[in-house]
């Protein structure tokens, strides 16, 4: 661990910790304790790709950033209304981690953020999870219908909502189930299908995470 100062104070740094991602990349996330204000505890992950090819190494690592650090930056450089609430509510915790998914699809990188957000004006703390996946060959976004037809969308979608109905935490509201595909944004590819996740209590579990079998 090592201290760097910066523009909201000090800054403890942790030793990164590696992943293995795909094709010879692999996923560096260091853990931040910037001293930030209204915050009894402010801390973060930050995620940086190396692999075979530079060029390809920064456009990954573009992409984790600019999906990963708003939901920092939303509290470590608030708007007003963000501040009106923060001097009322502090002192405000807040933390995320970044984990790279171990059984990520070949040819891509696949990561999951987690972030909680707690007050004394709140019982308890929101938490929310998001995860995405990038090709390692073309640094895009992947998307549902790269691996799934048109025509096997609505048959996918059935089954992410039969994976829910047999989860133990499952609240039984099938009105809250995903109506199609896009309702369930938080997923990467694994080797036979996808991890999904759902954030909290949507369907009575905390954070609901579920692997679902190509159709």
């Amino acid at each position: 661990m090592r201290l760097c100062a910066g523009a909201v104070g000090v800054v403890l740094l942790a030793a990164p910790t590696a992943v293995h991602a795909s094709d010879g990349y692999v996923v560096e996330v260091t853990s931040s304790t910037p001293d930030v204000k209204y915050f009894g505890s402010f801390s973060y992950d930050r995620a940086v790709v190396t692999g075979p090819s530079n060029e390809m190494a920064r456009v990954l690592t573009k992409r984790v950033k600019a999906f990963t650090m708003p939901w920092v930056d939303e509290y470590r450089d608030p708007d007003a209304k963000t501040v009106k609430y923060l001097k009322k509510a502090q002192p405000a915790y807040f933390s995320t981690t970044v984990e790279p998914t171990p059984k990520c699809l070949s040819g891509y990188v696949c990561i999951s953020q987690s972030s909680s957000f707690s007050t004394p004006l709140i019982a308890g703390s929101m938490t929310d999870i998001h995860a995405r996946a990038w090709s390692t060959q073309t640094g895009k976004t992947a998307q549902l219908n790269d691996f799934v037809s048109a025509g096997d969308l609505p048959k996918f979608t059935d089954r992410v909502k039969g994976a829910i109905r047999k989860a133990d935490c499952y609240d039984g509201f099938d009105i809250d189930l995903p109506a199609n595909y896009e309702s369930f944004p938080n997923w990467v590819p694994v080797k036979s299908g996808i991890a999904v996740w759902f954030p909290e209590y949507q369907f009575g579990c905390k954070i609901m995470s579920l692997k679902v079998s190509w159709p």
